[in-house]
């Protein structure tokens, strides 16, 4: 019961420190701040996480986990490229829905945050993720390399999320075929 309460208290920091970053940004946010928001006193957010920095890397660290966790769902065998693009941009614009505020600290306001370990290279894992998924289905990419293909999703995936963060609708999986189509067949596509 006690690990449980500790992980709910942590997981309400999380919560509430993403919504204030998100509002307000990193640099204007406060301990007491985010403590408020959590309906928390700020030395249970320094006996959590020890400092702003540290709420700021534990939200990284979720996000990373859960990134990963989508990206390591198995999807079905025999998918051709389209299919397979499909199911797994829909599960990160899923993961977009779900961390919102987390998307919005670091797409629409990635100037103020504070600068992260230099050692971990989150984006050249998902890059390699990406590459290797166009590298096994190399037939269906015509005159484009595994890298060219994984740079193009990235590029169309960030900016089609920022734009969505920008609108403040609520959804955005619902646009995965559009997405999928534009990275397969570029911005002359009528779907």
């Amino acid at each position: 019961v006690m690990v449980e309460a500790a992980t709910s208290t942590h997981a309400e920091i999380l919560r509430s420190a993403a919504r204030i970053f998100a509002q307000v940004g990193y640099r204007a946010a406060t301990m007491q701040g985010i403590a408020s928001a959590a309906g928390f006193t700020p030395p249970t957010l320094y006996a959590h996480f020890g400092s702003k920095q540290g709420i700021f890397e534990g939200l990284g660290d979720a996000l990373t986990a859960e990134l990963y966790a989508v990206l390591g769902r198995e999807l079905p065998k025999g998918l051709t490229l389209a299919q397979f693009l499909e199911l797994r941009i829909r599960d990160v614009l899923e993961l977009a829905e779900r961390q919102r505020d987390v998307f919005v600290m670091v797409i629409v306001r990635p100037y103020d945050l504070p600068d992260l370990d230099p050692v971990r290279d989150d984006h050249a894992l998902l890059q390699r993720h990406w590459e290797s998924i166009f590298e096994e289905r190399r037939d269906e990419l015509s005159d484009r390399t595994a890298t060219e293909a994984a740079l193009l999703l990235e590029g169309v995936l960030y900016a089609s999320v920022k734009l969505w963060l920008r609108s403040g609708e609520d959804r955005i999986a619902h646009r995965t075929p559009r997405l999928v189509d534009m990275i397969l067949h570029g911005l002359g596509s009528s779907r």
